[in-house]
């Protein structure tokens, strides 16, 4: 099915965790996403989880790190145990989708080695593809709309679905489902708990084949 009206990302507006965000406006062009803005998501997607790990580091060692240098090791520099490391493990496994092996976790050093782990073994969102269905867009903000109340102009690209619109966690379970009913589609667990920004939606919406 045409669009009516196609759209072009434009880095202007929709400041989001100190990200630009992209804005969508209607044009008379595709959608055109650069190497710089791909190679910008790579980058974010790294740093979130490290992010993340410091946040799992900080809860199970009673720290208030806002981030880790990725040389500190965890025994000497974070002074963690046994028991610590257990906990993260297990805090990992929940967050994450998936359990670190017991000779893999004899290799986990520094902070830096998680890090490395977690990021290439945890699933990752498929980025948008070059011409990506702004339909998909639009519909994601109006079921975000529906359920939460945001004004549809302050839903973003990279606006972050449960910071910037306040869902807890059944708010968010919810999202999800009405994202499934809407586009026919099952989002996995593990999937579910890598989705953070509307932009994440999008793009793995658009990886299935059949969501329209």
């Amino acid at each position: 099915m045409a669009l009516a009206a196609a759209a072009t990302i434009s880095m202007m507006s929709c400041q989001t965790q100190g990200i630009p965000e992209t804005e969508l406006t209607q044009q008379n062009e595709p959608v055109k996403i650069s190497a710089e803005v791909r190679l910008a998501r790579v980058t974010r997607a790294v740093q979130t989880i490290s992010d993340e790990l410091v946040e799992i580091v900080n809860s199970v060692l009673g720290t208030r790190y806002t981030e880790i240098n990725s040389y500190m090791v965890f025994t000497s520099d974070l002074l963690a145990d046994d028991a610590d490391m257990r906990n993260i493990f297990d805090k990992i496994r929940m967050q994450f989708g998936f359990n670190i092996p017991a000779e893999d976790r004899e290799e986990i050093i520094t902070f830096g080695d998680l890090v490395s782990y977690v990021t290439e073994h945890s699933v990752s969102i498929p980025p948008l593809p070059s011409n990506p269905d702004i339909r998909i867009f639009e519909k994601i903000r109006e079921i975000i709309n529906e359920k939460m109340d945001i004004p549809i102009g302050l839903i973003c690209v990279h606006s972050n679905i449960r910071n910037d619109f306040g869902m807890g966690s059944l708010d968010f379970v919810e999202f999800i489902m009405a994202l499934e009913e809407e586009f026919q589609i099952e989002i996995p667990d593990e999937y579910a708990t890598r989705i953070k920004t509307v932009e994440d939606c999008w793009a793995y919406i658009e990886s299935l084949s059949d969501h329209t």
